[in-house]
């Protein structure tokens, strides 16, 4: 488990629960839990501690030698105690993970990366035989994000 833990993205916020190898799907599923109980309010910056409730978010990461990575990440949800603040219930807001993507940011760099070198078809076509499963639509979008 201390080895698996360290490939975590930004492994010192997550806690490995369990992981299980599907050998016939080539998948990795780890089961992933925040470590920390506080989080602070996107809008006004008040850390909270009292928690509203829970959900889980499923995100794709980097192939291991060659199996799929999918992390079951659950995350925690906060309540605002701040009278005047907009946001009463907010999620956490984890390191290396955007709120709203289904993917870690590091496999969106490498996808970034492969979509700027090679292009949309090329690049799915290279993404695919490296256990990256992704559209030549996808990497487009994604080259377009980049900032010029």
């Amino acid at each position: 488990m201390e080895i698996v833990s360290r490939w975590l993205p930004n492994s010192t916020h997550f806690q490995l629960g369990t992981w299980q190898l599907n050998e016939a799907g080539n998948q990795i599923t780890l089961t992933i839990t925040p470590i920390r109980t506080i989080a602070q309010c996107p809008v006004c910056d008040v850390p909270a501690r009292r928690i509203h409730s829970h959900y889980t978010r499923t995100l794709a990461d980097l192939p291991w030698g060659g199996y799929g990575v999918r992390l079951q990440l659950h995350v925690w949800k906060f309540f605002c105690m701040v009278a005047g603040c907009k946001r009463h219930i907010f999620t956490e807001r984890l390191c290396g993970v955007a709120p709203w993507t289904r993917r870690t940011q590091r496999l969106g760099e490498q996808l970034t990366a492969i979509g700027l070198a090679l292009g949309g078809a090329g690049g799915a076509r290279l993404s695919n035989c490296l256990g990256l499963s992704v559209s030549h639509d996808t990497l487009l979008w994604l080259v377009r994000r980049v900032p010029l």
